[in-house]
């Protein structure tokens, strides 16, 4: 009998915690800072992990929620976490144009070059997302703006191939080499059919007569 009621009390336990966690996501998702703060004196992890392996901060990073993030980074929250594409929170703040918040990560050191399973950094993010506020701050923290992912596209490609217009332009203002091909040969300039980001490659110093691999 006593070991029957030992396994029930752990079984309970276990249920609890896992709803618990549970909570702590939603409540970081939410800005819920009394929560968030309630859950940890609970003892829940500060780095929990979700199924995609996401953390308390990547919720409060992807939705820019600055306080929650502050509460979080307070109580040790692992800054660089990666979920299982890889991502950090500065990927998902990145990608939202999570101004604060990126600024904030940044300010504790977070790496702005981290590259995810794509080989893809928050700049990489940004450029997709057109979030020329984190983009900016990224850059101001030496993110390398030449960056390649998998396919070797730098975040001025993806920029381009997104229509990204003022993504790219800050990257070309910034000093982006407008002519590194990716794997297929291919620069900004044979990618874009947007005329005003022609007109940006170009001023920029876009090699207008260059050949694709496909073209060789």
């Amino acid at each position: 009998m006593k070991k029957i009621t030992a396994l029930f009390l752990i079984g309970c336990y276990i249920t609890n915690s896992t709803v618990y966690a549970q909570d702590i996501f939603e409540a970081a998702r939410d800005n819920n800072v009394k929560e968030i703060a309630k859950f940890l004196s609970e003892g829940i992890d500060v780095n929990s992990q979700d199924i995609d392996e996401q953390t308390p901060l990547h919720y409060a990073a992807e939705n820019n929620h600055l306080e929650s993030a502050q509460l979080l980074i307070k109580k040790h929250a692992n800054i660089d976490s990666q979920d299982w594409l890889g991502r950090t929170p500065l990927h998902m703040a990145a990608r939202t144009n999570a101004e604060k918040v990126t600024q904030l990560l940044i300010q504790n050191n977070a790496s702005v070059n981290t590259q995810d399973n794509l080989n893809r950094a928050p700049l990489h993010r940004a450029a997709k997302g057109n979030s020329v506020n984190s983009a900016r701050l990224l850059i101001q923290g030496n993110a390398d703006i030449n960056l390649r992912d998998q396919r070797r596209r730098t975040p001025l490609y993806i920029a381009v191939e997104n229509d990204a217009i003022e993504v790219a332009q800050l990257f070309i203002q910034k000093g982006a080499n407008v002519d590194i091909p990716d794997n297929s040969g291919q620069t900004p300039i044979h990618i874009t059919k947007n005329l005003e980001i022609a007109q940006l490659l170009v001023q920029g110093g876009a090699n207008v007569n260059s050949l694709n691999v496909n073209l060789n």
